[in-house]
């Protein structure tokens, strides 16, 4: 798993754009959990697919398989924090579930 960031020109746009749209990501595999931590609940939901034919980075990166989304939300004393990342993977599909429309 490699994390994405601005820096990495636009290998993280381009799964970002992919990833942020509903239709898309209904079609990837899902995974939640939640927990108290932290003094507070924390949810964090996982998205992950093997569909990255239309990537044009992909050559450049051995192995490959696929990409993923991570949606972290904390609730602690009534307020509540988002934090979404974006990954590549050389790991096959590993979440089991599917989601529910986001």
């Amino acid at each position: 798993m490699l994390a994405l960031k601005g820096n990495q020109g636009n290998l993280h746009d381009d799964v970002k754009y992919y990833l942020k749209d509903a239709e898309r990501l209904s079609g990837c595999a899902y995974t939640c959990t939640t927990e108290k931590a932290r003094g507070g609940i924390e949810k964090r939901e996982y998205w992950q697919t093997e569909d990255i034919a239309w990537l044009p980075q992909r050559k450049n990166w051995a192995g490959l398989k696929s990409i993923a989304m991570t949606r972290n939300t904390v609730t602690k004393q009534g307020a509540q924090t988002t934090e979404t990342r974006y990954f590549i993977s050389s790991l096959p599909l590993k979440i089991l579930h599917k989601p529910k429309p986001p």
